[in-house]
């Protein structure tokens, strides 16, 4: 039935429907990225009964001469696995036993670990200054009061950036002070609440109404890739003098959030804030050592005593003659 399937068949029919139909919309493009990538190197569309490990390590190598990073290769290399480890799961070859698609036998391309970088708290200071001098509106509301409320909601809640923007206004409850995201929204499909910091409260009273349909109404970004929303992050970051890659941007303020939230409150905090499954996703991929004081062993450890200038046998004079 499916043995002569290609993989972006499989893609398109399967593996979009059942895995990633409520996930975040820029994964689909991300596995669709491979699967063209995989045609322009072989030259037509790969047939699950071709997939071995000899394509994936020449894929990687074509990927390389066409000038791609580590990192990206990585990504390939993980998307790639994904959907042939699904194709042997779901035996889409069971009409025909000798064109099955062999075992994957091939490691995950190894990428350096960077440590967390967040901004600071005069960093976050510098970046609200710049937006609090923005002009114009956006969905009749000022920019000057939408961009600061949206930053720090983002830094009270450690949330990402999807679960704020597609919350309701009612998700926000300007008495009791809370923020209320549903599980449907969250990568870790779970409910949470957290307490709004009277700063952001003071904020969100000028544009926030239960007649909303959104708390943060947005006209442009339909498909929820928030390219434009990150468009006007960049250019807040540019007004406060500070970097704007790709690492600069939303995340970098929940790593803030939780990089603070550790420092103050401890790292239990932390990891309920972030809602991640371990401590180590926490320490690993969001907490900024220069903030969280990580690696301080040196300030701990005894310290050896030695003479620390060196001694001289001759006067220097004696020594020059």
């Amino acid at each position: 039935m499916h043995s002569d399937w290609t993989l972006r068949a499989m893609l398109q029919q399967r593996y979009v429907r059942e895995r990633l139909l409520d996930g975040s919309p820029r994964t689909a493009p991300e596995f669709f990225g491979v699967v063209n990538g995989l045609r322009k190197f072989k030259g037509c569309d790969v047939r699950l009964c071709e997939l071995c490990d000899d394509l994936a390590i020449d894929y990687n190598a074509w990927l390389k001469e066409q000038g791609l990073a580590k990192a990206t290769r990585a990504k390939h290399r993980r998307h790639l696995l994904a959907l042939w480890k699904y194709s042997r799961r779901r035996r889409f070859w069971r009409d025909n036993l000798d064109e099955r698609p062999e075992e994957p036998d091939i490691d995950p391309i190894r990428t350096p670990k960077r440590e967390p970088e967040a901004w600071t708290i005069d960093q976050l200071g510098r970046i609200l200054q710049a937006a609090v001098t923005l002009p114009g509106s956006i969905c009749g509301i000022a920019a000057r009061d939408w961009w600061p409320g949206l930053i720090l909601t983002v830094y009270d809640t450690s949330l990402r950036i999807s679960p704020i923007m597609y919350a309701p206004a009612s998700a926000i409850d300007l008495e009791m002070g809370r923020f209320r995201v549903m599980a449907e929204f969250q990568k870790h499909d779970a409910d949470q609440g957290f307490t709004l910091h009277g700063q952001t409260l003071e904020i969100l009273r000028r544009f926030v109404r239960c007649n909303m349909e959104r708390a943060f109404p947005w006209p442009y970004d339909p498909k929820g890739n928030w390219q434009k929303l990150r468009r006007g992050l960049r250019e807040i970051l540019t007004l406060a003098g500070l970097p704007i890659g790709p690492k600069d941007l939303f995340h970098k303020l929940r790593k803030t959030s939780l990089s603070y939230t550790k420092k103050e409150a401890g790292l239990d905090a932390a990891v309920d804030q972030a809602g991640h499954s371990s401590a180590q996703v926490t320490i690993r991929h969001y907490l900024d050592p220069t903030i969280t004081g990580g690696r301080d062993a040196a300030l701990k450890l005894p310290r050896p005593v030695y003479e620390s200038r060196q001694l001289r046998l001759f006067p220097p004079d004696a020594a020059a003659g």
